[in-house]
């Protein structure tokens, strides 16, 4: 429309500047900035975690069909210091302060290798640096974490096993993820593979 009506190929849309980080983390794991599942996945996943976005209030079609696939009996895991429509649902909203994403996501990885749920066969064939990354989350302070976080640590450690034991699991992130300081990490951290129940 802006080509044929406005007659300009000046033409800019949200995914280079607002989700650059996610464009950035997607590239660094995946090679591709692209996404990593369509809408139609969500009929086939068994866990949502969302984290820093409300799909019912900012993309209602798909919010919907993540509230309908909830209330048939789906989990979720949100991760908001606001209380969405989402969160209301959620089987675990984890509070976390604002602008610390990547602290309750390293205590989700930390308690998903402490717990062995990760793929050894699926870390072998299709990951790299896998070593530098377990030295590092091993010696995460999970304490401070959640302090810092202002969480409970126990309910991070439910949900990082209900995500890692789920049979489909399925993440969605927002702007609240990826427009601060530490949005790059952020979604790099959203895209870590370091299990895959898909």
């Amino acid at each position: 429309m802006i080509r044929a009506v406005i007659g300009t190929n000046n033409i800019d849309c949200c995914a280079r500047i607002c989700h650059s980080p996610t464009a950035w983390g997607l590239q660094q794991t995946y090679g591709t900035g692209a996404a990593t599942n369509s809408t139609e996945d969500i009929y086939h996943a068994d866990l949502f975690l969302v984290i820093g976005a409300n799909p019912t209030n900012a993309h209602p079609v798909t919010g919907a069909k993540i509230k309908q696939q909830v209330m048939k009996g789906k989990k979720l895991i949100v991760l908001d210091p606001v209380t969405t429509e989402l969160a209301r649902m959620a089987d675990y909203h984890i509070r976390l302060r604002p602008g610390t994403n990547v602290a309750v996501l390293n205590m989700m990885l930390y308690f998903i290798i402490e717990s062995k749920l990760q793929k050894e066969d699926f870390i072998l064939n299709r990951t790299e640096g896998f070593e530098n990354f377990l030295k590092g989350i091993k010696k995460l302070d999970i304490d401070q974490l959640a302090k810092v976080a202002g969480v409970d640590k126990h309910q991070v450690k439910e949900a990082a096993i209900a995500y890692a034991t789920a049979g489909n699991s399925m993440e969605f992130h927002g702007l609240g993820v990826t427009e601060h300081e530490q949005g790059s990490k952020n979604s790099n951290a959203n895209c870590r593979p370091c299990y895959d129940n898909r």
